[in-house]
């Protein structure tokens, strides 16, 4: 359909991120090798297109899969955010060895993930795939909705500055 595409709410910055940020930038433009699952991408090219500091769900509604894209300027030392409307049967992450990630279902239903590394190590490469979501229910399209993903928290290595203040969805 042809309606809103605009981004989600990141718990209280606005959606400019994605203005000018062609809709499936960060799908068409990250490479995931399903072989080796090593994922290749350009930071400069997608963050050129307007795409900085934003995360993106791309949805494989016929194999039940859901790849969470990222183009972030800053080094990431960890992230948590919520997932609504799905159920979760098992994840695939994209992460350095050194990050360990989790998610469990709240008491509404929603799906927490949370990555951290207990090493102090950090994702450096600014552009790919965080993980993908295998999931068995779906309560409609919850990817629709502007509150698929909410209260996103990024963190970055301390000694840098370039944290983002929010960090925004960007409509698949």
């Amino acid at each position: 359909g042809g309606g809103d595409t605009g981004g989600g709410d990141t718990g209280g910055g606005d959606i400019s991120n994605c203005n000018g940020c062609p809709i499936n930038s960060l799908s068409s433009l990250i490479n995931l090798n399903e072989s080796n699952n090593e994922v290749t991408c350009n930071y400069s090219e997608i963050s050129n297109l307007g795409c900085v500091n934003i995360i993106e769900t791309d949805v494989d509604e016929e194999n039940q899969i859901i790849t969470i894209y990222y183009n972030i300027e800053s080094d990431i030392s960890g992230f948590q955010f919520d997932v609504r409307g799905i159920t979760v049967d098992s994840i695939q992450s994209y992460l350095p060895n050194s990050f360990d990630l989790q998610y469990s279902t709240l008491n509404n239903d929603d799906v927490r993930f949370i990555a951290f590394s207990f090493s102090g190590g950090l994702i450096e490469t600014n552009c790919g795939s965080l993980f993908q979501i295998e999931y068995s229910s779906a309560e409609g399209q919850p990817w629709d909705s502007s509150d698929f993903i909410s209260t996103i928290v990024f963190s970055g290595n301390v000694s840098d500055n370039n944290i983002p203040s929010s960090i925004d969805v960007c409509a698949n």
